[in-house]
């Protein structure tokens, strides 16, 4: 499967993130390791022009369904196949509570061109209100 990279999003400023019916009913079920997203812009809402597809394991996602780790892959096109653009890395966290001060969920995207970082999404010690903080962002 070929990469095409992070340079791709640039046109698409605003995007809606859909997740299929397919993938909601697997994961109400808790059988399947996979959930399908569909992505589109805001704009036209039902012209689908990115796929992604979450994988994590069956037995960590029923037992900790709220933090679980996975890891996320962004492709160009409606459906599954096209060109890998991105990949997001979710590890183990805590869940959130009205106040936490460590074991803090993060998210870490890589680009698939380049398999170099290009941002990570922190939980950042809170009271009450949850706060994310974004590090080592690069503009696309």
């Amino acid at each position: 499967m070929s990469s095409v990279g992070v340079s791709v999003l640039h046109p698409y400023p605003n995007l809606l993130l859909k997740q299929t019916r397919k993938g909601c009913l697997r994961n109400i079920l808790g059988c399947d390791s996979r959930t399908e997203i569909k992505v589109a812009t805001i704009e036209s809402p039902k012209n689908d022009v990115f796929y992604a597809v979450e994988e994590s394991e069956c037995c960590i996602r029923t037992f900790c369904p709220r933090h679980h780790p996975f890891k996320m892959h962004l492709t160009h096109g409606a459906e599954a196949g096209g060109p890998n653009i991105a990949t997001y890395d979710r590890p183990l966290g805590c869940e959130l509570h009205p106040c936490k001060c460590c074991c803090f969920q993060s998210m870490e995207a890589f680009d698939s061109q380049t398999n170099s970082s290009i941002g990570k999404t922190i939980e950042a010690f809170y009271f009450c209100i949850v706060t994310f903080k974004v590090e080592r962002a690069v503009r696309i």
